[in-house]
């Protein structure tokens, strides 16, 4: 987990320094040229391009962020969980509500953040995709001795017993895998 983690950075750094600035100068360049060009055709197709410029940038900032969210390194998990609770619901229309009990000021260690923040994404991705869900609510309480981490929504639901008993041959693992780690 610790290479996967290394790696992710490691791309995460680089479509953020290296193209995320190309595209951002390509933005500001296109945005020059079309002010210079005033009202005429040329002027649409420069702002045709500026918009997608634009769109591009945004998605390599959101697989940036995906990869290995900085703010994850920088400023803990408390602030990565805001951060992306916040992300997902501008992108799923979803309100989130995130409650978390800062009482214990110390970092956890980078695996344990790690982890409890691909949880939160897994768990907000899934939601996103299958529940149906208007509301999702996250509670992140750290105690002196364990965290808890709760994810719960207001969608539709499923029988784990069902999902458990299903063959495992061409089926997806996450929650047989989960529940074997679990257990």
């Amino acid at each position: 987990m610790t290479a996967q983690e290394d790696e992710r950075r490691r791309i995460s750094r680089e479509l953020h320094d290296e193209i995320g600035q190309s595209l951002t100068s390509l933005l500001v360049g296109l945005r020059a040229a079309e002010e210079d060009l005033g009202k005429g055709g040329i002027s649409r197709r420069v702002s045709d391009l500026r918009k997608i410029t634009g769109n591009t940038l945004q998605e390599v900032q959101r697989l940036a962020r995906g990869l290995r969210p900085s703010v994850l390194d920088d400023f803990g998990l408390e602030e990565a969980i805001a951060r992306y609770a916040a992300d997902f619901t501008s992108m799923y229309s979803l309100q989130v509500d995130v409650a978390q009990d800062g009482g214990i000021s110390d970092r956890l260690p980078p695996a344990v953040e790690t982890a409890l923040y691909r949880i939160v994404q897994e768990a907000l991705t899934n939601v996103g995709k299958y529940a149906k869900a208007t509301t999702v609510s996250i509670l992140l309480q750290r105690h002196p001795d364990q965290v808890q981490l709760i994810v719960e929504d207001d969608g539709q639901g499923f029988d784990v017993q069902v999902i458990l008993q299903r063959p495992l041959a061409g089926a997806h693992l996450g929650l047989h895998g989960f529940c074997m780690n679990v257990s």
